[in-house]
């Protein structure tokens, strides 16, 4: 390396290299946003309502007994998606610097990736079958729709992340 280019500046951190990063800070403040507020509304005899929220849920099936079905709620809705975000913010803070994300970070996201929207389709299946009883009412509410939009952005800063990597 001769001496001019030892001394030029380091290269500017373009948009394209923080926009991975900047998606996955959003997609993890919406997945807290949307794991606390409400997900599913249940109404029953027309005057008594119900709003539970995803975190909510989970708690409220461990602390009942349910083992087994909190355990997998828990781990789809809140571990699984937080392992996911924590590898995407290593692989995108390491294209941000400029450097390729480690393999390891690009495996978890790529496999955590697989259970993005189990628990959306749970929700789903919830309102339905409780809607198709006939005995209760049920409905959707922001909480769930926060959810998925997280699932979504990190789908896309997922693919942003494989683009980088791939292009450098």
């Amino acid at each position: 390396m001769d001496n001019a280019s030892r001394h030029l500046p380091a290269p500017v951190v373009g948009p394209s290299r923080l926009l991975p990063l900047l998606l996955v800070v959003a997609a993890a403040v919406v997945l807290a946003t949307g794991l606390a507020l409400p997900a599913v509304e249940l109404r029953r005899f027309l005057m008594f309502t119900e709003r539970h929220a995803l975190i909510g849920i989970v708690v409220t099936l461990m602390r009942d007994g349910e083992w087994f079905l909190g355990s997998v709620l828990g781990a789809v809705s809140v571990v699984l998606p937080a392992l996911k975000l924590a590898a995407m913010s290593v692989a995108a803070a390491a294209i941000a610097a400029g450097r390729r994300p480690m393999p390891a970070a690009m495996y978890s996201i790529h496999h955590l990736g697989r259970w993005s929207m189990l628990d959306v389709l749970v929700v789903a299946l919830v309102v339905f079958a409780v809607k198709r009883s006939g005995l209760a009412g049920a409905a959707a509410l922001p909480g769930i729709s926060l959810f998925a939009l997280s699932v979504m952005m990190s789908i896309a800063a997922a693919w942003l992340i494989e683009w980088e990597t791939q292009r450098t």
